[in-house]
């Protein structure tokens, strides 16, 4: 069985202590840890839709089809809204708790993520024009054969195993 650190035992009082005094406020201490609670998983849930929405803004753009890109691009702004959602259910919560200070954080994030969303607009819409381009561009371009190879590539060139000679076998 491991023991508990003393600095873990402190932070469950400190926290126990806080949630009590924020009770004597509000009335009832298990209602203060309810919000403290929900306050919580939404905050951990924001985090999971921001990253959610990164990530698919990043496959959106190494989509190798227009149809990858387009499915990707809507994923990251499914998970963009939902994140947006997550800040304006948690900053009442935030504020009801008085944690002004959380509060303030989480009113610097709105702003950031606002700028991030703009710019993640733009990146989604050129992400998929740029593989509409791609492939309009790969079929008016039309195919040619390889060229051959030269007599230098080709004395580099086991034909027998189809592999590159090796240093020794040049005779390097």
């Amino acid at each position: 069985m491991r023991s508990t650190p003393l600095s873990g035992r402190l932070l469950v009082i400190v926290l126990l202590t806080g949630a009590a005094g924020l009770a004597a406020d509000c009335g009832n201490v298990n209602a203060v840890l309810e919000q403290v609670s929900e306050a919580r998983q939404l905050a951990g849930d924001l985090a999971v839709q921001f990253t959610k929405a990164s990530d698919a803004a990043n496959r959106a753009v190494m989509a190798d089809t227009d149809d990858a890109s387009v499915v990707f691009a809507k994923e990251s702004r499914e998970a963009a809204d939902a994140v947006q959602k997550d800040v304006s259910t948690l900053r009442p919560k935030l504020e009801s708790l008085g944690f002004s200070e959380e509060t303030g954080l989480l009113n610097q994030f709105a702003g950031r993520f606002a700028e991030y969303r703009t710019l993640d607009q733009r990146i989604l819409d050129l992400a998929v024009e740029n593989t509409n381009l791609k492939r309009s561009a790969s079929h008016s371009v039309p195919h040619r054969r390889p060229p051959k190879p030269s007599r230098k590539t080709s004395a580099l060139f086991d034909r027998s195993s189809n592999r590159w000679a090796s240093p020794r076998r040049r005779g390097c």
